[in-house]
């Protein structure tokens, strides 16, 4: 597969009711936020992944620096933490390595767990 012809313009679409939509161009390896997700034509899981994992960081060091009882903890982790590494992975096709980096990540934060 290969372009054609691309564009650096940014284009404005308009509908029939005068609103309009404005199109950046973005490069193939520049991602596009859609529904939450950072997904690149090239198919490159970089962005998505450093959005997941700093979206994990922050979270995870929000707990630790409330010294939480036992269960505010299981509430933080089954509420908050869970449902953002759920819909977060969703989509997203990480490495082992990646997975492994965000699994040390929480582990470290929830450890009254293991």
């Amino acid at each position: 597969m290969e372009i054609h012809h691309s564009t650096e313009d940014t284009l404005v679409l308009k509908d029939n009711k005068g609103g309009a939509a404005v199109i950046e161009f973005l490069g193939p390896d520049q991602p596009n936020k859609g529904l939450g997700y950072l997904l690149c034509p090239t198919g490159n899981q970089k962005h998505q992944y450093n959005a997941v994992y700093t979206a994990i960081k922050d979270l995870c060091q929000r707990n630790v620096g409330a010294q939480l009882s036992e269960k505010e903890t299981r509430q933080a982790l089954f509420q908050r933490l869970y449902p953002k590494l759920d819909y977060g992975l969703y989509a997203s096709y990480f490495t082992e390595e990646e997975c492994n980096n965000i699994d040390k990540l929480t582990n470290a934060a929830f450890h009254i767990f293991n």
